[in-house]
């Protein structure tokens, strides 16, 4: 036999309460259909048929057990049923929100390239008008084999650049820096007349040609 003690007064009062409101929740729990047992032990949740007894102490045992489980046992079922389609929902829902977060990933890839590749040529762009500028006798072949190259210079070498090429049309062709006005004698004139060759007016002269003839001078055009 126990011994009374301040603590187990205590313990058995808070185990009372809270006995006290399970209890009156099962008693008036509405049965909605169900046998009136598992009706009332449906606020413990999904427990097996002996818990239910064990609560229900006053009434038989073995029947309490047996009617709960009777009852809830196709609920159970269902439940699982239920639950399995929940993890399979669960998991769908977990792939396609990675594949959506993959999808913005590439989207957001392609939308910088988009943008890196049209800043790249708009510089192209311009870099080719300005050096054209710089040497009016610049030929196509010339600028498509050097506009990639400028494009991907930064500003200062391709700042020192076009004093490179204005400095070989003021050389070779007479044009002011930056001018866009032809030169009154051509490059290829002025480079043929240096090697004593005989120059054909208004004849463009490739930039390599160019390149041989400025050697004789004291411009350095080697990255041209």
């Amino acid at each position: 036999m126990h011994t009374w003690t301040p603590r187990i007064a205590e313990v058995s009062r808070r185990l009372r309460s809270r006995a006290d409101a399970i209890l009156g929740a099962v008693w008036f729990m509405p049965q909605d259909g169900l046998p009136a047992l598992a009706a009332r032990a449906a606020c413990m949740g999904r427990v097996p048929g002996r818990v239910a007894a064990a609560l229900f102490a006053p009434q038989h045992p073995e029947r309490v057990a047996a009617a709960v489980d009777e009852a809830v046992g196709p609920l159970n079922a269902r439940i699982v049923e239920l639950e399995g389609q929940l993890d399979t929902s669960t998991i769908e829902a977990r792939t396609a929100t990675d594949q959506l977060t993959e999808l913005k990933a590439w989207l957001d890839g392609q939308a910088a390239e988009a943008a890196q590749a049209a800043e790249v040529a708009g510089r192209r762009e311009a870099r080719v008008t300005a050096a054209r500028e710089a040497l009016p006798v610049l030929t196509d072949d010339d600028v498509e084999a050097r506009a990639e190259r400028w494009a991907a210079m930064d500003d200062d070498a391709f700042a020192a650049h076009l004093d490179e090429l204005k400095a070989v049309a003021a050389r070779f062709g007479g044009a002011a820096p930056g001018s866009n006005r032809p030169p009154a004698k051509t490059a290829m004139t002025a480079a043929a007349g240096e090697r004593g060759g005989a120059g054909t007016a208004g004849q463009g002269l490739g930039l390599g040609q160019l390149l041989s003839a400025a050697r004789t001078g004291s411009i350095d055009l080697s990255q041209l």
